[in-house]
């Protein structure tokens, strides 16, 4: 398993990074244009020419006439005529993050917040709970982001869980247990999370194997930049 999170800058003209196009096929560049606004065009594109560097990576020694970039029924990507490479792409405020695997797996990167209005409708009792302890920690404590951490781990997870499966939203979201045991058990998936920038992002993957992610992510904030 491979994870790279690069760090860009949204608020840059989308000109800035334009020649990064070059190294994206077309059909990346015509879904760019689509986005109205240039920060969501700057994540596309970064994650395309991550992707591309991936695919090149892996295609190097074959026969590349075999393999073909595809959408699922629900838009999930994946390289036709591999069963050994998986990838999943996420993108949130100034970070795009990409996973490759062997096996499926699914990635979601989030600002660290908290929405109660989203953890009431879409949450577990459980979830919910979780929540709640964290914040009397934090009001004991005068302080901190507890909360926030625990909505933006359980929210990640259920992300990561979507983009695993592939199948869409055919779960309700509560349903996604990202903190039960049983769940994993039951669906044969794993959960693996970590907080990056300083504690204000966070970032989760959904795979078939336990893993601890701290060690497979690389984080890259100069790699692809505005020239």
């Amino acid at each position: 398993m491979k994870i790279r999170i690069t760090k860009i800058d949204p608020e840059r003209p989308y000109e800035e990074y334009q020649y990064l196009e070059d190294q994206i096929p077309e059909e990346r560049r015509t879904k760019i244009q689509r986005f109205r606004f240039e920060p969501d065009k700057i994540r596309s594109l970064v994650a395309g020419v991550l992707l591309q560097e991936e695919l090149g990576a892996y295609l190097a020694d074959r026969d590349t006439t075999r393999y073909e970039l595809k959408e699922g029924e629900h838009g999930k990507p994946y390289l036709s005529g591999a069963d050994d490479f998986h990838f999943s792409i996420s993108h949130a405020g100034e970070y795009v993050a990409l996973v490759i695997d062997d096996q499926p797996v699914g990635i979601d990167v989030e600002k660290v917040q908290i929405r109660e209005s989203v953890a009431r409708r879409f949450y577990s009792k459980r979830e919910q709970e979780e929540i709640r302890v964290m914040q009397e920690a934090d009001d004991k404590q005068g302080g901190g982001n507890r909360a926030e951490i625990a909505f933006t781990k359980i929210w990640t997870g259920k992300e990561a869980y979507l983009k695993y499966t592939g199948n869409g939203i055919t779960n309700a979201l509560a349903e996604i247990e990202v903190l039960d045991p049983v769940f994993w058990r039951t669906e044969h998936v794993y959960f693996s999370g970590t907080p990056i920038a300083d504690g204000t992002y966070y970032v989760t993957i959904c795979s078939e194997q336990q893993v601890s992610i701290s060690d497979k992510i690389i984080i890259e904030t100069e790699k692809i930049k505005a020239e």
